[in-house]
């Protein structure tokens, strides 16, 4: 199944150690255990564990996949959201024991590790903000802009795509999309994105151009929201550009 390759997974819980555990022939094995003074969202503990991974794993090429609660992004330079009321939360990746781990954070840490690809198993992770923070980590990032219900993507179908040669990450996201597509009512809800982060630059470059040249929005602009409510900081930046300008810059279709 994994092409031989090896997968390992991270395992934090409330009862025990966490560990760094190897599925192998069907069996979970521990391969190290950690104490309990770091979090799985302090900077400290996850390299950690990417820096043992890649020692007791050696491998050509490594992917990485983040399953956690996330929200997105909004730097606030808060880590920790305990007495924070829920609508005030920071965005961010992870959360463990009430504390979170800002985007810039993460990025502080997977930037130079140079992962084949990143899959975000969480909500609000595929906004432009967050793409291009991480952008040095990886060539291609999978997220979602929106919620990603409990289920998460089904690992039973996209893990032998991980480890295939090539890796057929478009096929992972075709798989999780159709998922969700086949459930009724309030299941029935994805959005999965296939970013290549060659690009962002690019992006950013032609974005700084049309904020010099056009910086109103029109008086009747009604901007599509990702969450609905009040608090709501994710909206459709492609709208949104060109919204702003009659001349939208085909750059950004790329």
């Amino acid at each position: 199944t994994f092409n031989n390759g090896r997968l390992l997974i991270f395992h934090s819980s409330y009862n025990g150690k966490p560990a760094l555990k190897e599925i192998k022939n069907g069996k979970i094995q521990i391969i190290k255990e950690y104490d309990q003074s770091l979090l799985s969202v302090d900077q400290e503990r996850m390299q950690q564990v990417i820096n043992d991974t890649k020692a007791l794993a050696p491998a050509k090429e490594y992917g990485l996949i983040l399953w956690s609660h996330a929200n997105g992004w909004l730097q606030t330079g808060i880590n920790s959201s305990k007495n924070i009321p829920q609508k005030k939360e920071p965005l961010a990746f992870g959360k463990e024991y009430n504390k979170n781990m800002n985007i810039t954070t993460l990025a502080n840490v997977i930037n130079d590790e140079n992962f084949s690809f990143i899959y975000f198993d969480c909500c609000n992770m595929a906004s432009i903000e967050v793409v291009y923070e991480i952008r040095h980590s990886t060539p291609y990032i999978i997220a979602s802009t929106t919620e990603v219900p409990g289920d998460g993507m089904p690992y039973e179908q996209n893990i032998p795509l991980f480890f295939s040669n090539p890796i057929k990450l478009q096929d992972a996201c075709i798989n999780t999309f159709n998922y969700y597509n086949c459930q009724e009512g309030q299941m029935r809800t994805c959005s999965i994105s296939l970013i290549q982060t060659k690009y962002l630059d690019e992006l950013a470059q032609a974005t700084i151009s049309i904020y010099c040249n056009y910086n109103t929005l029109p008086d009747d602009f009604n901007p599509q929201k990702f969450v609905l409510d009040n608090t709501c900081y994710f909206f459709d930046f492609k709208q949104y550009i060109k919204e702003l300008t009659p001349s939208y810059d085909n750059r950004l279709n790329t």
